[in-house]
Formats: C-alpha cells, structure tokens, sequence
C-alpha cells in the first residue's frame, strides 16, 4: 500500500465563486454608455467642423463675387431655362474639383449641399440640388466616389493621397530658401 500512496500526488480543491452575472451585465451597461458618448461628442465635433465648412465654402463665394474672380461664369444663360449652361465642364467634374478643394483645406468630403455651395459659388450660381446630388450618387455607385455614414461624398483614397502630396509638395517648395537665403536651422543657403 506504501507504493499506492507514494504514486497518488495531493489534489488541491479550488473553489471558485459563481461568476455573478449582475456585475457582467452592470459593466456592459457602462461600456454602451460609454460608447454612446463618444459617439455623440464625435457627431457634435463632426457637426462643428461641418458648420464651419459650410460657413467657409459662402465666405470664400462672397469674396470671389466682391473680388470680380470668376465674374464670367457667374453670368447667368442667356437662353436657358434649366439645366447647365454652357460652356460649363461636366457636373463631375465640378464635384471632383469640390472634393478636391475640400481635401486641400483639410476636410475629408462634402455632404451634397457642400458641393452644390462650391459649384454655386464658382461655376452655376443656380444650381439646384438636383442638378448635383443625384450625379454624386451615381458616381459613388460606378465607384467614382467614396460615401460616408455621414451622408459625405469624397474623392478615392488613392486621389486623396495624390492631393495630399502635391500640396506637401508645393509647400516644401515654398519653405525652400531661395540661394542667398536663410533656412528654418538658419543656415545659410548658398
């Protein structure tokens, strides 16, 4: 019997307490809390920036009326009851040149009413929503476009990324001293 006893090695019982299932319940009420208010102070940062946007796009179509840039296109057709006039490029190509603007002052996209206040601004002062929404929304479906939960169209990544390029491009042309100028270290260029 010596050799059974030495073989069997003690087995250490543990207890453990049932897990309550309050608690898990408890802690996953905090977490949807939590999310749902991330999730709103997001939609109110989104909302802002939007709002500022918008407020940006009429500015910027104010001082281009005051300033007389783009005063030809801003006549209205002479002939024409509806539609586009002429002379004017392809709605598709004023949305992709919206988009384009947008990811130039830092926005990702444009809601439509964005784009129609570009194109408006520049090009059709009497656009309608019609006239631009809808070839948004085509684009996005022959996947010209990226569209947002947001409601936001944008241009693809990879345009997005050309974009972002050449105007880091442009800048580190600017902020390069010409020879004979100091640099940002204060170096000499010679």
């Amino acid at each position: 019997m010596a050799s059974i006893a030495n073989r069997m090695k003690p087995a250490i019982l543990v207890v453990m307490k049932p897990i309550d299932l309050g608690l898990v319940q408890a802690r996953r009420k905090k977490i949807e809390a939590e999310i749902d208010n991330e999730q709103q102070r997001h939609q109110h940062a989104l909302g802002a920036l939007e709002d500022e946007l918008e407020e940006l796009l009429i500015a910027e179509r104010v001082f281009s009326k005051l300033t007389g840039a783009g005063a030809a296109q801003q006549k209205k057709p002479e002939t024409h009851t509806s539609g586009k006039p002429d002379g004017l490029p392809a709605v598709a190509e004023m949305i992709k040149e919206a988009l384009a603007h947008a990811v130039s002052v830092g926005a990702s996209g444009l809601k439509p009413a964005g784009l129609l206040s570009y194109i408006r601004g520049k090009y059709w002062p009497t656009a309608e929503s019609k006239d631009v929404g809808p070839i948004a929304w085509r684009m996005w479906q022959n996947d010209q476009l990226e569209h947002f939960n947001t409601g936001e169209y944008a241009l693809p990544d990879a345009e997005v990324a050309k974009i972002r390029a050449e105007i880091a491009k442009a800048a580190a042309k600017a902020l390069s001293p010409k020879p004979g100028e100091f640099d940002l270290t204060g170096k000499l260029n010679p």
